[in-house]
């Protein structure tokens, strides 16, 4: 069964579903702790690329390296975003 479970879960990776935040995770508990790793580079790699489902299923999951992987896709976003002080928000909103 565990195979299977690790095949369904990799060939779900990727897959269009609409209205869908995350990937099957029903037959997580099903995959073996070295297929796991295999399931796990796979989100990882998919993270990587951009791909929303797979950060939230990282989430989800709770995987150790997620918060690292999530952290690289912030900072490479290309649109930092810039604290604001309390000083600058009021002023601004004082102005309008």
């Amino acid at each position: 069964m565990s195979k299977e479970s690790l095949k369904i879960f990799l060939d779900n990776i990727g897959s269009y579903k609409p209205r869908e935040d995350n990937y099957d995770i029903s037959g997580w508990s099903d995959i073996l702790p070295d297929e796991k790793v295999i399931a796990e580079g796979a989100l990882f790699d998919a993270a990587q690329k951009g791909d929303t489902r797979a950060i939230v299923t990282i989430g989800l999951l709770n995987l150790n390296n997620g918060i690292e992987i999530i952290n690289e896709l912030a900072k490479s976003s290309g649109s930092p975003k810039k604290e604001r002080t309390h000083t600058e928000v009021k002023n601004r909103c004082n102005d309008e």
